[in-house]
């Protein structure tokens, strides 16, 4: 049996969007959320730290193919091509 749809009680509405949003009491989440968005305005530090990131990562899969080829395990790309 289907319930008619009934328009969700304001009062308790206007309560919870005054309220601090709390995960298990201990994080306020808008402050998360407004330091995310601060971040994200900066789009030359989001640009800057996407770089090193991908340079980090570079840099990691260098040192797996050198550690390689000093053991004695050359590793190379395999053809794309036949």
């Amino acid at each position: 049996m289907r319930t008619a749809w009934r328009e969700p009680d304001t009062s308790i509405q206007t309560e919870l969007q005054q309220r601090p949003i709390q995960v298990q009491g201990l994080v306020d989440v808008r402050r998360i959320d407004a330091a995310i968005h601060a971040i994200s305005r900066n789009l030359v530090h989001v640009a800057v730290s996407t770089m090193l990131h991908f340079l980090a990562w570079a840099i990691g899969a260098v040192e797996t193919w050198l550690g390689l080829w000093l053991m004695g395990y050359p590793s190379t790309f395999p053809r794309l091509s036949p």
